[in-house]
């Protein structure tokens, strides 16, 4: 999802670099800080509630800094709706189109 919603931002003109952490612990806070400063926008990406996760330590980590706009794209904190992978994902903006709409807004905003 995440490397699809780069190519459709990539065709508005926007680079987008995708990067897999591997883990959250430990976090690699190096590598964070080096993408903060080559970017205007760090988006994060998971299937997992937008608390206590990856978002949450990359939020952590880089509002040390003060200088990064941070967005985090998981579940809310409320009961999941059932349906396949792709519905759930599409109701929730964990896709491609909707990652890509909130990268826009966010740049924007």
């Amino acid at each position: 999802m995440a490397v699809e919603a780069a190519n459709k931002l990539a065709k508005q003109g926007i680079h987008a670099k995708v990067v897999d952490l591997v883990s959250v612990k430990p976090l690699d806070t190096a590598l964070l800080n080096q993408i903060a400063d080559q970017v205007g926008l760090v988006t994060t990406i998971e299937e997992h509630t937008v608390y206590g996760g990856l978002g949450s330590a990359v939020a952590e980590t880089l509002a040390i800094r003060g200088d990064t706009k941070i967005d985090i794209v998981g579940f809310p904190d409320e009961p999941a709706i059932a349906g396949s992978q792709a519905e759930v994902f599409e109701h929730y903006g964990i896709d491609a189109q909707n990652i890509a709409t909130r990268v826009i807004n966010c740049l924007d905003n």
